[in-house]
């Protein structure tokens, strides 16, 4: 039978502490993986939506552009095409508060209880 040498055992375990320390760094990678995954993704998306939004900006101006030329006949002025950017953005803006208002009343209100039905009686 072989003999056990106690000295050699404890050194040659694996440290519980280590193993510990090992698990917990691997977690943490992967948590900032997926952060940095999110955060690229995000970005990404931002990116996309800008993107949208100023193509179709371009092309509302455009078409506005168009229309003024051929309806009546006029001359498109600077002027028109800048009155007719004012009111667009005046009708962004608008919304946006209007949103932003809603979004801070529903925070205001406390979230109540449902309100129960008054019990009749069988009378």
């Amino acid at each position: 039978m072989d003999s056990i040498d106690l000295q050699t055992l404890a050194s040659s375990l694996p440290n519980a502490h280590q193993q510990a320390e090992a698990e917990l760094t691997n977690n943490f990678k992967a948590a900032a993986l997926s952060i940095t995954t999110l955060y690229r993704s995000s970005k990404e998306a931002s990116k996309k939506a800008h993107d949208a939004g100023y193509a179709k900006a371009c092309c509302d101006l455009m078409q506005m552009i168009q229309r003024g030329v051929s309806a009546d006949g006029n001359d498109m002025t600077v002027g028109r095409v800048m009155d007719w950017l004012e009111a667009r953005l005046d009708a962004v803006k608008s919304r946006a508060e209007e949103e932003q208002e809603d979004e801070e009343s529903i925070r205001r209100k406390p979230h109540a209880a449902p309100k129960q039905q008054p019990v009749r009686s069988p009378h």
